[in-house]
């Protein structure tokens, strides 16, 4: 029986993101004090941070990685100056909080050096929530200079049975807001591997590096992914783009970077998006 294959989404990688990231810098600091000698300094300082942090996760994390995925801000450094001013800022609300009226001043004077660790602390977290959110592979950034990203949480994955076993649809819940939602063209990518079912492993490993090669498209405006469908021994990539030629130019420069692969391409004009609908149409 062939294997079913899920890669994670991007919401599964932002939850992922927000359990790991808080954690990791405690995890440096207790190495750090284990090879200074600091004994049980090592441990209690960090255990007391990693509390603090997963406050400010849930408590400032969360809403600003909100905020940055809703402006399509994607960039490494971005991430780090928000990160540092969120460590920042909850330290000043926890100086607020621990402070007698008339005393702000002299306490946050008293305090900064507590507050620029835990601006470190937040910045080094949210370098490694980039790394596991946001970061797709060792090629490049999901996101280029353009500002396009395939948010894999605005995406959905349906499975139904057919007579030729089980079929996987991954597709996009909406058109792009951005100028791609214009784009009028549908071309559709086909891979033939069997008369039934399921791809296996090994050829799931070739479908994933040609996936890998299409990302550069993608974030290069060129065109955008509207779904990719998987069963009765085919798998289908749906693109829409606004300049044919240019994408056949870019597609052509992918495979040519690939061993040879059965992909069978067509296109038409599609500026109601039907295709995309009619296939997101199968489940019901």
């Amino acid at each position: 029986m062939a294997s079913q294959h899920f890669r994670i989404t991007q919401l599964e990688r932002a939850i992922i993101g927000f359990l790991v990231a808080p954690a990791v810098p405690a995890g440096l600091l207790y190495f750090y004090g284990l090879a200074k000698g600091y004994g049980d300094a090592a441990v209690v300082g960090p255990f007391i941070l990693i509390f603090v942090a997963y406050a400010a996760t849930v408590l400032m994390g969360v809403p600003a990685y909100l905020m940055m995925k809703k402006k399509r801000i994607h960039s490494f450094a971005a991430y780090i100056l928000f990160g540092g001013l969120v460590g920042f800022v909850f330290s000043v609300l926890l100086t607020v909080v621990d402070t007698y009226p008339g005393q702000f001043f002299a306490v946050l004077r008293n305090s900064l050096g507590a507050s620029l660790v835990a601006t470190l602390y937040s910045a080094t977290a949210a370098a490694v929530f980039w790394v596991i959110t946001v970061w797709r592979s060792p090629k490049g950034p999901a996101v280029a200079a353009h500002g396009f990203a395939d948010e894999k949480s605005d995406w959905s994955m349906l499975q139904w049975e057919s007579e030729g076993g089980p079929v996987l649809l991954q597709s996009r819940d909406a058109k792009p807001e951005d100028k791609r939602g214009l784009y009028e063209t549908a071309v559709v990518m086909e891979w033939r591997f069997a008369a039934a079912g399921l791809p296996d492993e090994a050829t799931m490993s070739c479908v994933y590096l040609f996936e890998d090669a299409l990302e550069a498209i993608r974030n290069e405006g060129v065109a955008v992914h509207v779904h990719t469908l998987t069963g009765n021994g085919l798998r289908e990539w749906c693109y829409y783009t606004g300049n044919y030629p240019a994408f056949e130019t870019r597609l052509n420069e992918v495979l040519a970077s690939l061993p040879k692969l059965p992909i069978e391409v067509s296109f038409q004009a599609d500026p109601q998006w039907d295709y995309w609908r009619k296939a997101r149409s199968l489940t019901s």
